[in-house]
């Protein structure tokens, strides 16, 4: 394979993300710099970039379709195989929990005149939903054929990995450096998934799982800022406590009595459950050994319920809880704080 078919596949995803393309947006910023849009204006441009999204959507596809019928790279070397759909499926579904729950607490925490910018909070819910399965589809199929085209290049493995994880994250440069990096992440994650499994399964489903929530979280976000600062009440004086304001650390005061409080979420034996069956199941669909078993089963699964409880917090706001202290080294203990 020609290094310039490589190099043009490579690059044909961040160019298109990165270019212009939305010529509302871009009439209106050369008449008016960085004026707000009038309403009119501004659902005139979001129906345009929705079109805009399905056009280029369909043109990484067409490109990368047609780079790899005119090359040597099998479809079974892209991952259209499917000869452990089972497996590869599982796994992508068991890692999307991980940015799933990363996404859904960075939304809880983000500032509720904020989230009416999303474009996923308004249009119509069928165009978004066949553009997070036509984005997943494309994007996943393109980070694939990448890493096998690099592979035939003579790179190694994890190489082309990385090199495929730079150029998704070069996509999302117009946004900010943040998301750039995050996505370069997540693109390392995804590659790394289809080298274990061989399938394109296991990043789609991942990526399905991903986008779905996100698109999820869009659309319900109001709701979501409304629960995250319901207010929490003190045991001991019934005074009103935000969540987000009160203190992370082992206890803090009351500001209204002086009791000792500190945050609880009753998330305690579904945490357990959480991290075992993460554990196992990575333990399983990772098929190692007695050994390499007995020696992560622990880490993975403390990381599983860390992760569970960051997404339990997240969705489900009615866990979270404001209790008083006990500290039960200190016999003399009031659990009151003197002033």
């Amino acid at each position: 394979m020609q290094a310039s078919t490589v190099i043009l596949g490579l690059a044909i995803y961040p160019l298109l993300f990165n270019l212009p393309l939305n010529f509302v947006s871009l009439q209106w910023g050369f008449q008016q710099g960085l004026a707000p849009m009038p309403p009119e204006v501004q659902e005139k441009a979001e129906i345009v970039d929705r079109a805009v999204r399905l056009v280029t959507y369909l043109i990484l596809l067409a490109v990368i379709g047609s780079l790899l019928n005119g090359s040597l790279i099998s479809k079974s070397a892209v991952g259209l195989t499917t000869g452990n759909w089972m497996s590869a499926l599982a796994l992508g579904t068991l890692v999307s929990f991980v940015p799933v729950s990363l996404g859904a607490m960075l939304s809880r925490i983000r500032a509720t005149d904020k989230l009416e910018g999303e474009p996923e909070s308004r249009g119509p819910l069928a165009t978004w939903c066949g553009l997070v399965v036509l984005g997943a589809v494309s994007i996943e199929i393109w980070r694939t054929f990448c890493i096998a085209a690099l592979v035939r290049l003579d790179l190694s493995t994890w190489t082309a990995v990385l090199v495929a994880s730079f150029a998704s994250g070069a996509a999302l440069l117009h946004t900010s450096i943040a998301s750039a990096f995050g996505a370069a992440v997540y693109g390392g994650v995804a590659g790394f998934l289809f080298v274990k499994t061989g399938s394109l399964l296991a990043p789609l489903a991942m990526s399905l799982a991903t986008m779905g929530a996100h698109l999820y979280q869009a659309r319900h976000r109001l709701s979501q800022a409304v629960s995250i600062v319901k207010p929490l009440k003190c045991p001991g004086c019934s005074r009103t406590i935000q969540w987000l304001e009160s203190p992370s650390g082992k206890y803090f005061a009351c500001p209204g009595c002086g009791q000792k409080l500190r945050r609880n979420l009753n998330w305690r034996w579904q945490g357990v459950v959480s991290g075992i069956v993460g554990a196992g199941a990575t333990v399983l669909l990772f098929g190692l050994d007695l050994f390499w078993s007995l020696v992560l089963f622990v880490p993975i699964f403390i990381v599983s319920v860390l992760f569970s409880s960051l997404f339990a917090s997240a969705l489900f706001p009615g866990l979270r809880t404001i209790e008083i202290y006990h500290d039960p080294h200190d016999p003399n203990d009031r659990h009151m704080f003197r002033f």
